[in-house]
C-alpha cells in the first residue's frame, strides 16, 4: 500500500503539469490574439482618418488667381485687373481679396518686403465652384517706360485671398506678380514672382 501511495501522486502529477503547460500556451495565444486585434483596430482607425482627410482634400475649396493683366490708365498710372477663381468642388465662404501694388526696382524676390500692406476688397463673398470674382489695383507709372523696357523697374501686384472652406477652416492663398520689359510695356503681361505665391 505504501508503494502505491508514493506512485499515485507521481502518476497523477504528470497530467497536471501537461494541463498547466497547455493552459499557459493557450493564455499566450489569447494574449497574442488580443495584441493583433488591438493593432488591427488601431490600423483601421488610422485608415479611416486617412480616408477622411483624403476626401476633405478632394472636396474642399481651392481659391487662387486665374488670370492677371495690366494696362496703362492715363495720368502716369497702370491699372491691374485680376480674376480669383474657386478651383475646388465646394463653396469658399467669406472670401476677401487683399491687394497692394507698387513700382520698384527689378528684380525683387518677394515684393511684399518693404511694400504697402494689402488692403481688402469684396468682403465676405461666397465663391461657388468654378466661379470667379475680380480684384483691382493701380500703380504709378511716372513715365519711366525706358526703365521698364530696360528691366530696371517693374510693377508688382501682390496680396492674398482669405476664405473659409466647407469645414469652416480658414484658408489663405498668397499671390505675387510682376511686370517688366518691353513685353509688359506693350501688352501689360505679368508673371509670378519667385516668392510670395503659396496656399494653405
Amino acid at each position: 500500500m505504501s508503494i502505491l501511495l508514493v506512485v499515485v501522486p507521481w502518476v497523477t502529477g504528470g497530467p497536471t503539469r501537461i494541463a498547466t503547460a497547455a493552459a499557459m500556451k493557450a493564455n499566450e495565444g489569447a494574449d497574442a490574439a488580443i495584441a493583433i486585434a488591438e493593432r488591427s483596430a488601431t490600423s483601421s482607425e488610422e485608415q479611416v482618418e486617412i480616408s477622411r482627410r483624403s476626401t476633405e482634400r478632394q472636396l474642399r475649396a481651392y481659391v487662387g488667381v486665374a488670370s492677371i493683366e495690366t494696362r496703362p490708365a492715363g495720368d502716369s498710372h497702370y491699372a491691374c485687373r485680376f480674376m480669383v477663381k474657386n478651383y475646388g468642388l465646394t463653396p469658399a465662404h467669406k472670401c476677401t481679396i487683399f491687394v497692394a501694388a507698387k513700382t520698384a526696382q527689378f528684380p525683387l524676390l518677394d515684393p511684399k518686403d518693404g511694400g504697402p500692406e494689402p488692403k481688402p476688397q469684396g468682403n465676405d463673398i461666397t465663391l461657388y465652384p468654378s466661379a470667379e470674382i475680380a480684384g483691382y489695383a493701380a500703380c504709378d507709372f511716372e513715365n519711366h517706360s525706358q526703365q521698364f523696357e530696360n528691366e530696371e523697374l517693374a510693377v508688382y501686384v501682390y496680396g492674398y485671398v482669405q476664405y473659409d472652406d466647407s469645414e469652416g477652416i480658414n484658408r489663405r492663398s498668397n499671390f505675387a506678380y510682376r511686370g517688366t520689359g518691353g513685353v509688359f510695356v506693350r501688352s501689360g503681361e505679368m508673371h509670378p514672382c519667385l516668392l510670395g505665391n503659396s496656399a494653405t
